[in-house]
């Protein structure tokens, strides 16, 4: 341990790097959100222009610089999940080179850049959103570079990298604010090179305010649609949860022991304690935001920080010779990651990994069988709670429900009623209400998709039962308003009917169908689908 990585710490570290590339191929996956990007990019690069629906805009993503990457998977006729893994792995790369680099440079030893790559690569979560089809790896990516730029002080470079950073998450300024705060302090106050700061601060300006005008002159607001919905219902108690059950599942509390005076080198360093303030103010910011409804995806900006930290303490603790101590925490912490990925555990208030693996393979079967019955019937619209999947693969106009892709519906949707203590799940806490489907000519209600077998108890109820307890089952309250599907109005609205259609494995797909269509009609009786009325007709 002591000799090999001093001799050959590149052969060893792209080693590391490799092996972690190939884990994080085998944890693969895309996740329903990913596929709201895949749609923007999909209209921007057939013309249409960066909307969800032709004709309609609204900025329901958060990810400017991401969403535009995958606009050349639709112009080069290229799978665009396949692109996304492609891009994700290649900067998943730069993301652990920078990371080790970094490591190095602020410990003075190899070993802690080797530790911090086999931290990163064997932690389950931060391997699985090496791809996932969002731009978590890509911000992550340009933060690392801003932060390694800015240590090595190549300003221009850092300003650039930087624009890119908020560009894909406008809350990377947060992360970033500190390291640029340092640099212009001691510009300022050492009074030296001013010029070359003022010059890469306006070239790191200019491409994010370029950014920002467009974006109210195109959608006519300056946040994203999206912030009417997250920056409410906020609980503190379900972000803290997050926070902490993230820190404790994968036992990176074991090196608080190790820490005694070894984290003193560290802050000294200007780097150092920059990175310690803004670990601390990002765990702070997701904390207050109540975490995220995906497990630990939030965690992930700045755990290559976290990593660094930890992978330097353990190097320290091996240095001066605690190797037993130093070697079984490392030891401890990877077995722990592993394990998490093998048990593949599901978490209370939160979407686990395997439930969002799981959700691209049944809901793509779902679009699949959707365009196999209305494949010639371009203008069906569907409402619809999960906004990624179905409507991308389908190419229908679509209803996002939970108003992220609807600015209607995010002024003025009906709450979601939130659980005792936990509160609501991040971006959920706005539903259409009846009237708002009507208005927008929604033909098939799908609701959260609602799959049943054919002895199911539920094709024996009346369509106003299954619209109203959609996917609770019979002990829902039809006056509560779930995350799964809107309420029905209490009085003076025609109920509609539902239909139950028939998939090839012999479960039925169940619809409230709203606004008649002629391809509708022809395509109950074309499958045998069973309509459902409701008990007065």
């Amino acid at each position: 341990m002591n000799t090999l990585p001093r001799r050959f710490p590149n052969v060893t570290r792209w080693a590391l790097i490799g092996g972690a590339v190939a884990l994080a191929w085998l944890n693969r996956f895309v996740q329903d959100d990913a596929f709201i990007s895949f749609r923007y990019a999909q209209n921007l690069a057939q013309g249409h222009g960066l909307v969800y629906n032709i004709g309609e805009r609204v900025e329901g993503y958060t990810n400017f610089l991401w969403t535009v990457c995958m606009t050349p998977a639709f112009v080069f006729g290229m799978d665009v999940v396949t692109w996304s893994y492609c891009l994700s792995l290649l900067v998943f790369v730069v993301t652990l080179s920078v990371s080790a680099k970094l490591a190095h440079a602020m410990w003075g030893d190899a070993r802690a850049s080797l530790i911090v790559i086999v931290l990163l690569a064997t932690n389950y979560s931060f391997s699985c959103y090496a791809t996932g089809g969002l731009e978590t790896q890509f911000g992550i990516a340009w933060l690392m570079l801003s932060v390694w730029l800015l240590h090595a002080n190549r300003l221009v470079p850092a300003a650039l990298c930087s624009a890119c950073a908020v560009m894909t998450r406008m809350d990377a300024a947060l992360i970033l604010f500190p390291f640029w705060f340092a640099v212009v302090w001691g510009a300022v106050r050492h009074r030296k090179a001013m010029g070359s700061l003022a010059s890469a601060l306006a070239l790191g300006t200019i491409p994010v305010l370029a950014w920002v005008l467009w974006r109210h002159h195109y959608y006519g607001a300056w946040l994203p649609n999206t912030f009417l919905i997250k920056g409410h219902g906020l609980n503190l108690l379900r972000g803290f949860y997050y926070v902490s059950f993230f820190y404790a599942i994968y036992a990176l509390w074991l090196v608080i022991p190790l820490c005694g005076a070894k984290w003193h080198p560290f802050m000294r360093q200007p780097t150092g304690l920059c990175i310690v303030i803004s670990a601390i103010a990002w765990t702070l910011y997701v904390t207050a935001v109540g975490g995220d409804f995906m497990e630990f995806r939030l965690m992930m900006p700045t755990l290559p920080f976290v990593m660094i930290f930890v992978g330097g303490v353990i190097t320290e603790t091996i240095r001066r010779g605690n190797q037993t101590i130093g070697a079984g925490v490392l030891a401890a912490m990877v077995l722990v990651s592993l394990l998490h990925g093998t048990m593949k555990w599901n978490y209370p208030c939160m979407s686990s990994i395997s439930e969002l693996k799981g959700q691209h393979r049944d809901w793509r079967t779902l679009a699949d069988a959707f365009n196999a019955v209305f494949g010639d019937a371009p203008d069906v619209k569907i409402g619809i709670t999960c906004a990624g999947i179905i409507p991308f693969y389908t190419q229908r106009p679509a209803l996002d429900l939970m108003g992220l892709n609807d600015r209607d519906v995010a002024l003025a949707g009906e709450a979601v009623e939130p659980l005792k203590w936990v509160g609501n799940r991040p971006g959920h806490i706005r539903m259409a209400t009846w009237g708002m489907t009507l208005e927008k000519e929604v033909n098939l209600l799908i609701n959260n998709p609602w799959v049943v077998d054919p002895q199911s108890h539920v094709l024996a109820w009346d369509a106003q039962k299954i619209v109203s307890h959609w996917f609770f089952g019979e002990g829902a309250n039809p006056e509560r308003v779930y995350a799964s599907g809107i309420r029905l109005p209490s009085s003076g609205a025609p109920i509609p009917p539902v239909i139950a259609w028939p998939l090839s494995d012999g479960r039925y797909w169940l619809m409230a169908y709203l606004k008649p269509h002629p391809a509708v009609d022809d395509a109950i009786r074309r499958v045998g689908a069973k309509l459902i009325l409701p008990v007065n007709e």
